[in-house]
């Protein structure tokens, strides 16, 4: 699954220029693997943030996963 953002909204740009998000599944014994990469290019006024973004933006998608995770073992078994 990829997702690739070049329009964002209103307020969205004042923060971001670019965002290219990519999920890749694959079969990995029983179960799957999930990579996640992502790429977004922020504005000069979000950079003395992007730090904190990311950390704070793979927090939440890991607890996303997380959950999508539980949710297929739930439905598995």
């Amino acid at each position: 699954f990829e997702l690739e953002s070049v329009h964002f909204d209103f307020l969205a740009r004042f923060l971001l220029k670019y965002g290219h998000t990519l999920f890749q599944f694959e079969p990995a014994g029983q179960g799957a693997r999930v990579t996640w990469k992502a790429q977004i290019e922020s504005t000069p006024l979000l950079r003395l943030f992007d730090h904190f973004l990311a950390r704070r933006t793979h927090q939440s998608v890991q607890a996303g996963l997380e959950q999508l995770k539980t949710l297929l073992e739930q439905k598995k078994g």
